[in-house]
């Protein structure tokens, strides 16, 4: 199967097809002209900064096709600074970057679809660390610049401080199910870019800065499909995010955007969505209507149980744990703790704020991964459940998932999240020594809204003590929380 994939992906005419996609012509013509006070027009990058960028490095990554590993610049931090602080100076000064730099290993990871078809697969690229490093520096330079003219969106929460997919998906979810409990309902349309919108130029030639890619995640766009006005006014948002892909050459693929209906409504409309081919030409098609769509990582589907995620968690989780234990003929508790922790518990906590499972059911077959992880070690695999997990240090998934619930409010109170929609509200009552920070409980019919985010956890949250919600950062925080617990 793997020399017909590469058969597949590699044929040089398909590629030709696929190029005309990836690599566009520029247009040219002029940008958006944006009003601010403080312009940065040059800056200088310093030895420190080099230093603390080489140290900050992860030394597990791979290296890069130069093969120059993190491991090694990270170690040396100290004594590379100066000559790679220099290279780095002349980079930009001329213009120019090293060959090896614009070098890269790109492997295609599958994304959805038919796995005969290249425009289903995703180019992953491996490049150069210290090119890695001088794209960091300059990136926080330009985000430096942004956000101290607030030229960013508050809307913006993908590589953002303070933001995240998880917190974006919160703030939808909060609509969503605030529209559910006053008896409403919501169609969302999930729209996905070509090649995930990382396009380049074809006129991109030795200069650092033209050899960027622009990385686009996918977008989405909803209503109250309960109100007629709002419905047209969807249908037209798709139409102008139509004309901004092909005014920025970041072309959606019509074929790839769904349509999520969450709640009933006796009146449903159809949504179109335009489209260009690799020939420029343009065309409609009918959004697709699916039970379930998958977004930043975590399925939504249309009655907000989330059972589609708790599958998909637990069967990706089932998959690694079974390579562990082929890999393994015998496993230590060490290193079954290293593997569990790193490859197999992130899959069942990653998002768990929007999806804690409303179902016993659901709950189970979560805590069935760890109880059959904790087996794979001969000398507790007699052992109780509560017997194994208390002798590898390990919690339980539910209590872990409130923990970090605790945590997640905590940066929400204190100013680390940003939440311009999240209704988390400090309680109007009296201040008591208790808890100083106590939250205000909204008042809710369905439990598809008690069970959402800022409803479910107010409870816990408030039943803290002072001295724990009070903490003066959250690593303090946590080693609060653990020895209340």
């Amino acid at each position: 199967m793997g020399e017909d994939l590469d058969r597949i992906i590699w044929d040089e005419e398909l590629g030709e097809s696929e190029r005309r996609i990836i690599f566009t012509e520029e247009k040219g013509g002029d940008l958006p002209e944006y009003t601010y006070d403080r312009e940065l027009s040059d800056f200088q990058i310093t030895e420190d900064a080099v230093r603390k960028q080489l140290a900050s490095l992860e030394k597990r990554n791979a290296s890069g096709p130069d093969g120059i590993s993190p491991s090694l610049l990270a170690e040396h931090a100290e004594p590379l600074a100066q000559p790679i602080t220099i290279i780095f100076r002349n980079s930009l000064e001329s213009g120019t970057i090293a060959r090896d730099w614009r070098t890269s290993n790109v492997t295609p990871i599958f994304k959805k679809g038919s796995r005969l078809l290249a425009s289903n697969y995703r180019p992953v690229s491996l490049t150069c660390i210290l090119c890695n490093c001088m794209e960091a520096l300059v990136r926080d330079q330009i985000v430096d610049h942004l956000q101290c003219n607030s030229l960013i969106s508050r809307k913006q929460h993908g590589f953002t401080k303070g933001r995240s997919c998880v917190t974006q998906l919160l703030e939808s979810l909060d609509i969503w199910t605030e529209a559910l409990d006053e008896g409403g309902s919501i169609d969302a349309v999930y729209m996905d870019y070509m090649k995930d919108a990382q396009t380049a130029c074809s006129k991109s030639g030795g200069s650092w800065h033209q050899g960027e890619s622009t990385p686009v995640d996918d977008t989405k766009v909803f209503a109250r499909s309960d109100i007629p006005e709002a419905r047209k006014t969807l249908q037209e948002d798709l139409d102008r995010l139509h004309k901004w892909s092909m005014d920025w050459q970041l072309h959606f693929h019509p074929e790839k955007c769904n349509l999520l209906r969450l709640g009933y409504t006796s009146d449903t409309v159809q949504y179109t969505m335009r489209g260009c081919n690799a020939q420029g030409k343009e065309y409609v098609t009918l959004l697709m209507e699916r039970d379930t769509e998958k977004n930043l990582g975590v399925v939504i589907d249309r009655d907000l149980s989330f059972k589609g995620q708790v599958v998909q968690a637990t069967a990706k989780a089932n998959r690694v744990l079974g390579v562990i234990r082929r890999t393994f003929d015998c496993i230590t508790p060490e290193i079954f703790i290293q593997r569990y922790k790193s490859l197999v518990r992130p899959m069942l906590d990653y998002g768990h704020s929007l999806w804690q499972p409303r179902h016993k059911t659901l709950c189970s077959d979560l805590d069935d991964v760890q109880r059959r992880a904790a087996k794979l070690i001969a000398s507790l695999k007699d052992k109780p459940y509560p017997e194994r997990l208390a002798s590898l240090g390990l919690p339980s998934l539910e209590h872990r998932r409130l923990r970090g619930d605790m945590i997640d409010i905590f940066k929400y109170v204190h100013g680390a999240y940003e939440a311009d929609r999240l209704q988390l509200h400090l309680h109007d009552g009296r201040v008591t020594r208790e808890n100083s920070l106590k939250l205000a409980k909204g008042q809710c019919r369905l439990n598809v809204r008690a069970s959402y985010f800022s409803y479910q956890v107010v409870s816990i949250w408030n039943s803290l003590p002072d001295n724990v919600v009070t903490a003066p950062s959250i690593n303090a925080f946590k080693i609060r929380l653990d020895k209340h617990w």
